[in-house]
């Protein structure tokens, strides 16, 4: 358990951790009512300039165990920060369902759709995930790392996050990572990654009327046209 700053003022972050729990448990407080007013821009990752809890992926998977998390409610987990996520609008929603569509993996390769991976310190669920068969290795663990050959998250109102969330893939040593950015209508393609510096040394952008190659482990596996992976400005 990490506290962050001023930690002199909690004598055992443990305690700490699980009284607060234990006190929204018993006051029968909404999550995500204390996750808005603790974190009230989660997509800044910054803590505010007091004491305030952020968790290990172990203590995060004993909250959401827990059962105190509201349903209702997606999360991410993203350096250690419980994170919302947005509702989808639809062009979101529907270029994601036609990525699943139209890129064609061999069969060493699986598609997994807005499933978590996991990092050191994060359990993001990223739009697409094209990870290394067979799906059964992933019954009781989520990929990461060496597993992943690409992961798309599609961004509209979630931009900034998504490639803050760069940060967290390259530390990973995820080879590849795509944005698409419906705002911009282009693609931001991540890679080569630095993991040491959370970084990725190449990004390119694509637009419409280029065309983007899907590589998977160094393989170039099928190119699509960027107009395709983009919703249709017009019904």
């Amino acid at each position: 358990m990490r506290i962050l700053p001023g930690d002199r003022s909690v004598q055992n972050s443990h305690e700490f951790c699980y009284g607060r729990l234990n006190d929204i448990n018993r006051r029968n407080i909404n999550m995500s009512t204390v996750l808005e007013k603790e974190i009230e821009r989660p997509d800044s990752f910054v803590a505010p300039p007091y004491p305030v809890l952020r968790l290990t992926l172990p203590e995060y998977w004993a909250l959401r165990d827990s059962g105190l998390l509201d349903h209702d409610i997606r999360y991410e987990f993203l350096e250690g920060w419980i994170v919302p996520k947005m509702t989808q609008k639809p062009p979101h929603a529907w270029t994601v369902t036609h990525i699943d569509q139209v890129v064609e993996l061999p069969s060493e390769w699986l598609n997994r759709v807005q499933c978590a991976i996991n990092t050191d310190d994060s359990e993001p669920e990223p739009d697409v995930a094209i990870v290394r068969a067979p799906e059964t290795q992933y019954v009781n663990r989520h990929p990461r790392g060496d597993d992943i050959g690409l992961l798309i998250e599609v961004a509209d109102a979630t931009l900034r996050q998504d490639r803050r969330k760069a940060e967290i893939y390259a530390a990973d040593g995820i080879a590849v990572y795509w944005i698409i950015n419906l705002v911009d209508r282009q693609i931001e393609v991540h890679t080569n990654p630095d993991a040491a510096n959370r970084a990725y040394r190449n990004r390119e952008v694509f637009t419409p009327g280029m065309s983007i190659e899907v590589e998977l482990d160094g393989n170039t596996i099928q190119s699509l046209p960027v107009d395709d992976l983009l919703p249709p400005t017009t019904p």
